[in-house]
């Protein structure tokens, strides 16, 4: 459903954004520019990294402070949700769309991480959710939440969402542009979503009423 208003994707329009800051395309150039076994390792960690954060943390949080977990988890889903609508509205394929780059992440090459990634978009048929990146958007709000476990946590977290952000061109998965608008949304949906949930209304306790028997 994620060409219901433009009948085409929107690529040509936010190549053209990343070109006008940098004179290039970085989802084109950086990955193939500074390609070497570590450096693919890194930041292919750093974009895997993403799914165990979300579940680690949510984990963290539902055994330490089962309150918070439930507001943690709706700010996240309130993201989610709310990146989808604009991916149906402003269809975008990400870096991939640039010729020869859907066939690169797919090459089975270098370490663990590299090759995990490979097998997740092999077996991939996700094509138009790119901006804003939702990966970086989700872990940077979750890094953002994990500082109410701890600081060590939180600052770790944080310099691991940034080199996400980075990742996400290196691995030619997002343009540069998909990456600046994920780090505002993490920022907007951190205060937003924590507003929305706090003006909800106080459900119940389902011991309410063998309480007042």
């Amino acid at each position: 459903v994620n060409r219901v208003i433009f009948p085409n994707y929107l690529d040509d329009f936010f190549q053209r954004i990343d070109f006008a800051i940098f004179g290039y395309q970085p989802a084109e150039v950086w990955g193939q520019l500074y390609d070497s076994f570590l450096v693919q390792e890194l930041f292919h960690f750093a974009y895997f990294s993403y799914y165990p954060m979300i579940f680690g943390v949510s984990l963290a949080f539902y055994i330490k402070d089962r309150q918070y977990f439930h507001k943690q988890i709706f700010m996240i889903t309130f993201l989610f949700y709310s990146c989808y609508l604009i991916y149906m509205v402003l269809p975008v394929v990400g870096g991939r769309a640039l010729p020869g780059l859907t066939e690169l992440t797919k090459i089975y090459r270098y370490g663990p991480f590299t090759k995990i990634m490979a097998f997740i978009y092999n077996r991939s048929t996700h094509w138009g959710g790119a901006f804003p990146s939702s990966h970086v958007a989700v872990a940077m709000l979750i890094s953002f939440t994990s500082f109410r476990l701890s600081k060590r946590l939180g600052y770790i977290l944080v310099s691991i969402s940034l080199l996400l952000s980075l990742s996400i061109v290196y691995c030619h998965y997002h343009y540069f542009i998909d990456a600046v608008f994920g780090i505002l949304f993490s920022i907007i949906f951190f205060y937003l979503g924590a507003k929305v949930y706090e003006q909800k209304p106080v459900q119940p306790s389902p011991n309410l009423h063998k309480e007042s028997l």
